[in-house]
């Protein structure tokens, strides 16, 4: 009877270090998702930030193609300028048009994915919609 006590004894310690060692994993584990989670919250919020820049340089270089093109417009109503150099100026500000669309809907998808992480509406915009 006395070894039957020893032995259970020693079984209820290792099942407690059994134990403690499962919950030491849950924590380790939960400290990487965490850190795993501050990691994509700080990539999607440097996303932002690059896609904010880029899409102010895309606007002002918007601004030039603008002038461009009313430059070739006048030039082309004077006959200084040709059709084809009409309809070229006039595609590169339509491309442009679509590239600034594009980076500003990358910019909301980001942003709606970075709330997701966060759980909860981020109050800030860094992009002004026009």
């Amino acid at each position: 009877s006395f070894d039957f006590n020893l032995f259970s004894g020693n079984q209820h310690k290792l099942e407690l270090e059994k134990k403690n060692i499962q919950l030491k994993l849950q924590g380790l584990k939960l400290d990487q998702l965490k850190f795993q989670n501050k990691v994509e919250i700080n990539n999607y919020f440097n996303r932002l930030k690059h896609l904010e820049k880029m899409i102010s340089l895309d606007e002002e270089n918007q601004r030039i193609i603008k002038k461009l093109y009313r430059n070739t417009f006048s030039e082309y109503g004077k006959g200084v300028k040709d059709s084809a150099a009409l309809q070229e100026s006039s595609r590169k500000l339509h491309e442009q048009d679509i590239r600034i669309a594009k980076l500003k809907a990358d910019y909301v998808i980001h942003k709606l994915k970075l709330e997701q992480l966060v759980g909860q509406k981020l109050d800030f915009q860094v992009v002004k919609h026009k």
